[in-house]
This record gives C-alpha cells, sequence and structure tokens, in this order.
C-alpha cells in the first residue's frame, strides 16, 4: 500500500522503469518523468485527505472473465 511509501521510495517505484502485474499503474509510462515533477505528485497526495473507496479489480489475466460484465 502507498501510505507508508516515504518521497524517496515513491520517486525511485517510478524510476525503476517497470511493469507490476498486479498493479493498475502504467509506471513504465511515467518512468522518464522529471524527479521534481514525481516528488510534486507524492506531495500532493500527501496534502489531500483520503477517501473511503472500494477499488475494483483492474488487471485480469488473458482468458479471465472480466467482472460485471
Amino acid at each position: 500500500m502507498i501510505t507508508n511509501w516515504d518521497e524517496d521510495t515513491f520517486v525511485a517505484r517510478f524510476r525503476q522503469c517497470r511493469v507490476y502485474e498486479t498493479s493498475p499503474m502504467p509506471w513504465g509510462s511515467f518512468a522518464r518523468m522529471d524527479e521534481v515533477d514525481i516528488r510534486a505528485i507524492y506531495r500532493y497526495l500527501k496534502s489531500i485527505k483520503p477517501v473511503a473507496n472500494k477499488i475494483e479489480k483492474t488487471v485480469y489475466q488473458p482468458g479471465e472473465e472480466i467482472e460485471g460484465s
């Protein structure tokens, strides 16, 4: 869960340029972002209050049934 990441860990995740099968985030697409921008995103996310929100599954394996369809 991202809530316990510090700023350097957050930046490092963007810099890894890896695709994580279980993550809906397109990490590789953001790997070339400027570090100042990544840090600004982190600080913005930390400045807003969290909301209760059910996150539906967004990553499916090939041939896997998509929920709700």
